[in-house]
C-alpha cells in the first residue's frame, strides 16, 4: 500500500496548484476506489497479479518476469506518449525508469 499512498500524497499535495500542474496518477485497479474521489486525473495500470508478485519474492525469485517487464515498458511508453509529462514520478514500477529514458 505504501507505494501506492505516496505518490497519491504527492498528486494531493499539488492540487491547490492545480492551474500550473496538469496531474495524473494511474495504478493497479485495485486501488481504483482509492482514486474515485480525486480532483486530478486517473487511470488504471495493468499489474500482474499480486500473490504472484508475492510468491516470488517469498520463494527468492526476481518479482517480476522478463516478459510482464516487457509488457509493463510498454504500457508506460504508451502513456508517456499520450501524455507527454514534463516529469515522471514512480514507486515501485521498476519498468518506468526505463520507459522515461526511452520516451526522453
Amino acid at each position: 500500500m505504501a507505494h501506492f499512498a505516496r505518490p497519491v500524497a504527492l498528486a494531493d499535495s499539488l492540487v491547490p496548484y492545480g492551474e500550473e500542474y496538469d496531474i495524473h496518477l494511474y495504478a493497479p485497479a485495485r486501488f481504483a476506489g482509492h482514486l474515485s474521489q480525486k480532483t486530478y486525473r486517473t487511470g488504471v495500470l495493468k499489474t500482474a497479479p499480486e500473490e504472484v508478485f508475492l510468491k516470488n519474492i517469498a520463494l527468492g525469485k526476481p518479482m517480476f518476469s522478463a516478459d510482464v517487464l516487457r509488457s509493463y515498458v510498454q504500457e508506460d511508453c504508451r502513456l508517456i506518449r499520450t501524455l507527454r509529462p514534463d516529469i515522471v514520478i514512480g514507486d515501485m514500477r521498476l519498468s518506468l525508469s526505463i520507459s522515461a529514458r526511452l520516451e526522453r
